[in-house]
């Protein structure tokens, strides 16, 4: 994997549940990992309907090194440039060099 294609710094973030001060349950975000080395591409936009909105999505695709905790199954996302990614799937490049990243976020 060469570094140089690496240009871009995400966040990963995990879920978290945390009281809050009425005793409730409430779900919060913690980082996972600070400033991870990725690269990013962007397949395609498409828009859909949520309720009576018309909502536009992007799907993106990062590219970083491998790492065992980004696991396709777990309730993970992704934060970069002030956008949040939802993860919908995770590839393995090679044997343990990379993965690949398939995320989407709405367009606002």
């Amino acid at each position: 994997m060469e570094a140089g294609k690496l240009d871009r710094r995400i966040r990963i973030e995990q879920p978290q549940l945390a009281k809050n001060a009425a005793g409730e349950k409430t779900r919060t975000w913690i980082p996972l990992a600070l400033n991870v080395a990725a690269g990013i591409a962007f397949p395609s936009t498409r828009q859909a309907m949520s309720g009576q909105q018309l909502v536009s999505e992007i799907d993106a695709t990062f590219t970083l090194r491998y790492r065992t905790d980004l696991a396709p199954k777990e309730d993970r996302r992704i934060v970069f440039d002030g956008r949040t990614y939802r993860i919908k799937g995770v590839r393995e490049i090679g044997r343990r060099v990379g993965l690949e990243v398939d995320c989407t976020t709405r367009a606002e």
